[in-house]
């Protein structure tokens, strides 16, 4: 739900849903690493209440098109070590570049160490 501060208003409590459609592989290349691959397409169900936080008309229910790459290392062939590594990439959507006024992509890479035993 969409709460302004108890200063600013009536909170909204009509969430705006996302729609999600996802594809992805995962392909083991070795024993010890795996390949991970995922698009994500993602859309508002209703823009209504983001067009009312944001004071805004007219955005489109497209946000945009994540598409994500990564690996996964076992160096000891267990799990109590477990490296995970890869980049990601968002194309905006029509909504997204309603919103933030930007057609530039977004990029994260990101990073995970879990040891366990």
């Amino acid at each position: 739900s969409f709460r302004s501060s108890k200063d600013e208003g009536q909170p909204n409590f009509v969430n705006p849903g996302v729609q999600l459609a996802t594809i992805g592989l995962d392909a083991e290349l070795t024993p010890r690493l795996k390949a991970i691959l995922t698009a994500n397409y993602i859309r508002l169900d209703a823009v209504q209440p983001v067009e009312e936080v944001l004071f805004q008309g007219h955005i489109h229910h497209d946000l945009g098109t994540d598409l994500s790459v990564g690996l996964r290392y076992r160096p000891f062939l267990n799990n109590n070590v477990t490296i995970v590594g890869g980049t990601a990439v968002l194309l905006p959507g029509q909504g997204f570049q309603d919103i933030y006024e930007t057609k530039d992509p977004l990029y994260q890479a990101f990073m995970n160490v879990v040891v366990q035993f």
